[in-house]
């Protein structure tokens, strides 16, 4: 009776190992599968980055040269209607009663 509980216990003992082996095989084969998704991430964001930093860059150019076609369209249609208003004389040179002497004595 005391072989059979010594052989239990010992063969208990010997799985106890393996499993401990086994559980420390596999913590670190998690641990190298989460540190080489976590490398394929940081690459991917960086691409993603790089892309969108492009993208916004061409989207910001793009608005620029939109408003400033905007504001051109804009002052050439005031411009438009203060002929419209005025008169072509008045859009091209000023009141008579405009002019300032710029000689100071």
């Amino acid at each position: 009776m005391v072989g059979t509980i010594t052989n239990d216990m010992s063969r208990l003992r010997d799985e106890i190992g393996v499993l401990r082996l086994a559980r420390e095989t596999f913590m670190q084969g998690l641990s190298d599968g989460v540190e080489h998704m976590l490398a394929v991430f940081h690459g991917i964001r960086t691409k993603v980055a790089r892309t969108s930093r492009a993208d916004r860059r061409a989207f910001v150019s793009d608005l620029q040269d939109k408003v400033a076609n905007l504001r051109h369209a804009a002052a050439a249609d005031i411009k438009g209607a203060h002929v419209a208003f005025f008169g072509s004389h008045a859009a091209r040179k000023p009141a008579a009663g405009s002019k300032r002497s710029r000689s100071k004595s």
